[in-house]
């Protein structure tokens, strides 16, 4: 009995043709279709290689024979057979796949699938798929023309673009490098057209223009040389520079060039390609991978000139895509809120930034005012091109209230992070003494009394009014969100002043409030994102740094409120998933300070595979999967959600990806 090859399971680029349809597929997707001779499926995912494919079967039945061989056949015409290229995956039935690499670029293969038994051989049905284009290109390009008459010919590619201190030539910067041919050097090397070794041809540069300057005695120097490419797309890409010098030689992407010893100029910032090579007696691999921008980009060269020859031989370097390449996001330190009073300046406020990919000097840092009638955005002054930073900015005369500035840090590869802080200008007024101070409620009214009132009018008649609760300043703080939301209706998104005798002993502190959702008055409590930790914070003020609040100051928050609503989705910003409770449990367990598993303190309340919630907007369903671990805020329950666990453990990355639907995931109360 012949073999029935029910499906097949193939990886690969950018196309797939199957018999008379054409399947037109996007990076990072899967297809399901059926195949026509079959009631089975085939799952098709792509990948975005150019020289390599997944590819294989999926046996449900071999006939009452045992297959004693299995695998695929590809070739550049169709219905290919195991005379063509055969690669052999195992034996027996099941599933079964194998990389195939060393493919050509933008060409079109068929594929099938094979088994061998005693019966003979069997062919699964025939799919084709179209390797990607070459995804990259070459930085130095080849040839130099024709050969020299003179010791010396211009090379086309590199540019001298920095002298160290004390050389200088008749060329203006940049100048072109030259080529040597002078028989002070060994005959091999000398031809214009390049020094094959090995399958590679190397090219001659050098940045002096008289040959007898390519030998004999000097000094230690460094000279710049760069070459600019092109780049279509940008994107991380692999790098790949080969060549040796007479002296060391080290290569860098999209660097700056730094003069602090002008004997020795260098390149900071951009990505060292390698690391440096000071050999002459073999070719070096300079190998490395960093982020391109669309446009033009450059390559300098440094080469070190101890004072002898100073020349290196190049061979034709290359960038090519990386897709697999995960980019790690830039981080800032904490900055502090500060208080001021008005009139007076703050001292510049000192930051640190840090990439783990990125030179530091390549990241863009802004920083922009939510308040620009108290301060401007052109008030803001940014500076440093290290990890230390530092923020000046100078408030309006004669404004008060808050603004909230916030810092944002862009690795230019796809990376962004912000942090925000609260600048608070208070007013000056005269106390019983005679003195200006800050705290109004030291203020003496116009009939002699102590506090925030204007006193009485000139009939005697009490014109005293306290201060608006809005919360926009720490003497104006409110008792919770919500009568900030009651009071003042307009009141937007963001960052308020509330007071709670029960948290800090009264002390006003600042809570991120959201004004719009259902109605608006909700309070923060935690975010968590990615599948990255949280840590306990004394403040939230923004959705989208993560943290969460103390239990004592949840539970001061939570004797307030009546309301507990959870948002999950795949930023901070989107929560697709949206649960409210206004069950008294649900506001009861952050109200408790119990730590037994299960027990008033959580939302399992003993039923570890249930919940008080109801499902809003999106897709929960509620169980736990660690027991022990449900002890009460930060850690209530554990939601399970897309196949992703959503654990509302706020304190741990437990379950969460990256690229989950709900790596994202809030607590907020009202």
């Amino acid at each position: 009995m012949k073999l029935k090859l029910l499906s097949f399971l193939l990886l690969f680029s950018v196309n797939i043709n199957y018999a008379l349809n054409t399947f037109k597929i996007s990076n990072n997707y899967s297809v399901i279709f059926n195949l026509p001779i079959t009631t089975a499926t085939l799952t098709t995912t792509v990948s975005s290689t150019y020289t390599s494919a997944q590819l294989g079967g999926n046996i449900t039945s071999d006939g009452g024979a045992t297959v004693t061989e299995r695998g695929v056949v590809y070739s550049l015409t169709t219905n290919p057979t195991t005379a063509n290229t055969k690669v052999v995956i195992g034996s027996g039935t099941g599933a079964f796949s194998q990389a195939v690499t060393g493919l050509t670029t933008s060409t079109t293969y068929y594929v099938r699938a094979y088994a061998i038994n005693s019966q003979g051989t069997s062919y699964g049905s025939e799919l084709s798929f179209t390797t990607a284009a070459f995804c990259g290109g070459n930085i130095i390009g080849s040839g130099y023309g024709t050969n020299p008459i003179s010791a010396m010919a211009l090379d086309n590619n590199w540019k001298i673009v920095t002298l160290p201190q004390g050389y200088s030539y008749s060329e203006t910067l940049p100048y072109n490098a030259y080529v040597p041919k002078t028989s002070s050097l060994a005959p091999v090397y000398l031809d214009v057209n390049g020094y094959t070794v090995s399958g590679s041809t190397y090219y001659w540069i050098a940045p002096k223009s008289d040959a007898s300057a390519l030998i004999g005695g000097g000094a230690n120097y460094n000279w710049i040389v760069q070459q600019t490419f092109n780049v279509a797309q940008s994107g991380f890409y692999d790098l790949n520079f080969s060549g040796m010098g007479d002296n060391a030689i080290s290569f860098y992407i999209n660097g700056v060039i730094d003069t602090t010893d002008p004997v020795k100029p260098t390149i900071t910032g951009g990505t060292q390609i390698g690391t440096r090579f000071d050999s002459f007696t073999s070719m070096g691999t300079f190998s490395g991978v960093t982020y391109l921008n669309a446009g033009v980009n450059i390559a300098s060269m440094v080469m070190e000139d101890w004072g002898g020859a100073t020349t290196a031989l190049i061979s034709g370097s290359t960038f090519t895509c990386n897709t697999s390449y995960i980019n790690v996001n830039p981080t800032i330190s904490s900055i502090s809120d500060i208080s001021i009073v008005e009139g007076a300046t703050p001292s510049p406020i000192a930051f640190t930034i840090n990439d783990q990919e990125t030179p530091l000097n390549n990241l863009t840092v802004t920083a922009s005012s939510s308040n620009t009638a108290l301060i401007p955005n052109s008030n803001i002054t940014l500076q440093g091109n290290t990890g230390s930073r530092t923020l000046s900015l100078t408030p309006v005369s004669g404004q008060l209230g808050t603004s909230t500035i916030t810092i944002t840090l862009d690795d230019n590869s796809g990376g962004v992070v912000t942090k925000t802080f609260v600048v608070t200008m208070n007013p000056l007024v005269l106390n019983k003494y005679g003195k200006l101070v800050s705290d109004v409620l030291q203020a003496v009214n116009l009939h002699g009394e102590e506090g925030a009132g204007e006193g009485k009018n000139k009939f005697g008649k009490s014109v005293d009014k306290p201060l608006p609760k809005d919360g926009l300043t720490s003497i104006k703080a409110a008792l919770s969100v919500l009568d900030i939301k009651q009071e003042f209706p307009s009141s937007p998104d963001g960052v308020y002043w509330i007071t709670n005798p029960n948290i800090n002993s009264g002390t006003p502190f600042q809570v991120y409030a959201d004004m719009t959702t259902d109605g608006g008055g909700w309070t923060l409590l935690n975010v968590g994102g990615n599948s990255s930790t949280s840590l306990e914070v004394s403040s939230l003020t923004s959705p989208s740094s993560k943290g969460y609040l103390p239990r004592t100051t949840v539970i001061g928050l939570a004797n307030n409120c009546t309301t507990v609503q959870l948002r999950a989705g795949n930023s901070y910003s989107s929560y697709a998933n949206k649960t409210t409770s206004t069950d008294p449990l649900a506001i009861g367990a952050l109200r408790s300070s119990s730590t037994v598993a299960g027990g008033s303190g959580t939302w399992h309340y003993g039923s570890l595979t249930t919940s008080i919630f109801t499902t809003d907007s999106g897709s929960w369903c509620w169980n736990n999967c660690c027991d022990p671990d449900v002890t009460g805020w930060p850690q209530m329950y554990h939601s399970n959600n897309y196949g992703s666990c959503v654990h509302w453990y706020v304190d741990t990355k437990m379950g969460r990806q990256s690229t989950s639907p709900d790596a994202w995931f809030s607590t907020w109360i009202r």
